[in-house]
């Protein structure tokens, strides 16, 4: 549906369709039709998303019966996000995004993200990361203390060491996301955070109500804002309802 997307193998979703075809030796082919509802290369890994379905889409098409296991084998191939978006939820990955560990579903968190409308290639935000690791203040994410306060299900605080290592980097690179996260931190929101490896920037919500009143008086026209909300694992292809 977005007309900037590559239709070859440019595109994840068509690496994953190769892949899998080439990997078991099946004849024929598949269709991809992407209706693309958030901005291309804003750290929201809607890419991996395409690869993961259509890793999951031709296994059942086709009957292949290949287990999960198997497919995030497959999906490391492609991208390091595609195996979490494989499994969904809540997750801890490590190593290169192929070790994965699944936590407890995190209460319904109500979320608006806020994107300048520019792109920002995730391999260059990781170049410039370890190029400027040392001269940039890059934030320390207690990573196990947040897993616990998740495998616990302890009330969440929004101070308690969540960040992101690329957001420093990503901030460099787009100066919007200043002026957007400045925006964000003199209204009524709890926290922000740069998404992925940026320029998305996401907020959490007390509720939707509050949402859209800051859609209503966001003062960058320019900016794309979407209303959302996370949501839980999926449970024998159906999503649990939250509590």
């Amino acid at each position: 549906s977005d007309k900037s997307l590559p239709e070859d193998r440019g595109n994840l979703a068509c690496q994953a369709a190769y892949l899998l075809f080439n990997e078991v030796g099946l004849p024929g082919g598949v269709e991809i039709k992407i209706e693309k509802n958030i901005p291309i290369a804003a750290g929201l890994a809607g890419g991996s998303t395409d690869a993961a379905a259509v890793l999951k889409g031709i296994n059942k098409l086709y009957d292949l019966n290949l287990d999960y296991k198997e497919l995030v084998r497959l999906g490391s191939k492609i991208g390091t996000d595609v195996p979490f978006c494989l499994c969904g939820g809540t997750v801890l990955a490590v190593e290169k995004g192929d070790q994965l560990q699944q936590l407890p579903d995190i209460e319904k968190t109500h979320l608006l993200l806020v994107n300048p409308r520019k792109k920002l290639s995730t391999a260059l935000v990781y170049s410039e990361y370890d190029k400027k690791k040392d001269k940039l203040e890059i934030p320390f994410v207690p990573t196990r203390r947040l897993v616990d306060i998740i495998e616990n299900r302890n009330k969440i605080y929004w101070n308690e060491g969540w960040g992101n290592v690329l957001e420093p980097v990503a901030e460099s690179l787009v100066d919007d996301i200043r002026e957007i996260k400045n925006i964000l931190n003199e209204s009524d929101v709890k926290f922000n955070l740069v998404a992925g490896s940026g320029p998305t920037v996401f907020t959490i919500l007390d509720s939707p109500e509050t949402g859209a009143k800051l859609i209503k008086n966001w003062p960058r026209p320019e900016d794309l804002l979407i209303k959302t909300c996370t949501i839980p694992v999926q449970s024998n292809g159906i999503f649990r309802k939250y509590d």
